[in-house]
């Protein structure tokens, strides 16, 4: 069971939007997430899950810890349950909110999880994990973390970037647009976009196009239950043909394109009902 929150209109500038996400599948084979485009932080409040992934260099696989925090992902990765009932509740925060709060280059969290109790003041953290676990039902572990993310809210010095019009253009555009094209509507170099895009966002600008463009194609098709062919899809989305859009395809989902992909893995379809969560962040970006 996957549920999407709003945040309050105080907070929609550092978060684009609250999650529940509920399983009690065992059996199920591990579950493929296409990366949000985001920062996530999750805060499990039942069971445990386990995660798979590879972070460039070697393949990860171990328990997510019980409070996370996930920078960018630039590859698909694989949840399961290893308790009869597992649940979390996300923040998943608006692009580069995580360079805004340590003013550190966001690359070092990219294709990482870390336990989010070593990158935040026991001061700040601890009362919220105490509130949180002391919660029993959705609403009042949501009102929690509310109440965390306006007292985070309220130590952050916003600075804005060009790097924002760079990303408005790019969900624009649904991810339909090379890097040439961007610079010139900016009117800026293309090294000194990069160099400031990867240091507040974690990747670089082509690989976040890349990871928008596919979002959106594979949400297109997905959501059209086969209507729409793949080779259709391809060309909407500015793909050079269908052998381009297929090897895409692979990468995140390890096989070609098919009509029951969501019926194969009951949480990923579940994602993609009524808002699709890969559209998401580009849906709800309100930087400050």
């Amino acid at each position: 069971m996957y549920k999407q929150f709003d945040p309050p209109d105080d907070l929609k500038h550092l978060v684009c939007f609250f999650y529940m996400m509920e399983y009690s599948c065992l059996d199920e084979p591990l579950q493929p997430i296409l990366p949000s485009g985001t920062e996530i932080m999750g805060w499990q409040y039942a069971g445990h899950w386990r995660v798979q992934y590879c972070n460039g260099y070697e393949p990860c696989d171990f328990l997510l810890p019980e409070f996370y925090t996930a920078g960018q992902q630039t590859s698909c990765y694989h949840l399961t349950a290893t308790t009869k009932h597992t649940g979390i509740i996300g923040a998943a925060l608006q692009p580069g909110t995580l360079w805004q709060i340590f003013k550190q280059p966001a690359e070092q969290y990219t294709q990482a999880i870390i336990e989010t109790g070593e990158l935040f003041a026991y001061n700040l953290l601890k009362p919220a994990i105490t509130y949180f676990r002391e919660a029993n039902d959705v609403q009042t572990r949501l009102q929690r973390l509310i109440a965390f993310y306006r007292e985070l809210n309220s130590t952050i010095q916003f600075e804005h970037s060009l790097v924002n019009q760079a990303l408005e253009f790019i969900f624009d555009s649904k991810g339909c647009i090379t890097m040439e094209k961007l610079c010139v509507r900016m009117g800026v170099n293309e090294r000194y976009l990069q160099r400031h895009f990867k240091m507040r966002i974690g990747v670089t600008t082509q690989q976040y196009i890349q990871t928008i463009r596919f979002n959106n194609a594979f949400a297109s098709l997905m959501l059209t239950q086969g209507c729409k062919k793949a080779e259709t899809t391809a060309m909407l989305y500015n793909y050079y043909d269908i052998s381009h859009f297929n090897k895409d395809f692979k990468r995140y989902f390890g096989e070609a394109p098919t009509t029951d992909l969501l019926t194969k893995f009951s949480l990923l379809g579940d994602l993609m009902l009524e808002t699709p969560y890969p559209l998401q962040v580009q849906d709800r970006f309100s930087p400050m």
